[in-house]
């Protein structure tokens, strides 16, 4: 049965999230905290700030060395 309906079941939903994903975002008067255009294009060219914290790489060796054991 899996292989019938799951390549059916999959492109329904990969449909369903391209379809949402290209839908345009309106603006709301109420709203004035978020983001409006398109999601797929605000992922992709996001011009935000990244506030990843840099890897301490001895801390990272210290603990894959306490976690081989």
């Amino acid at each position: 049965m899996l292989a019938i309906y799951m390549p059916i079941i999959r492109y329904a939903v990969v449909s369903y999230i391209d379809v949402w994903n290209h839908h345009r975002i309106r603006k709301e008067l109420k709203r004035k905290y978020y983001v409006v255009g398109i999601p797929a294009f605000l992922y992709e060219y996001a011009a935000i700030e990244r506030y990843g914290i840099p890897v301490d790489e001895g801390l990272l060796a210290e603990l894959e060395q306490d976690y081989a054991n």
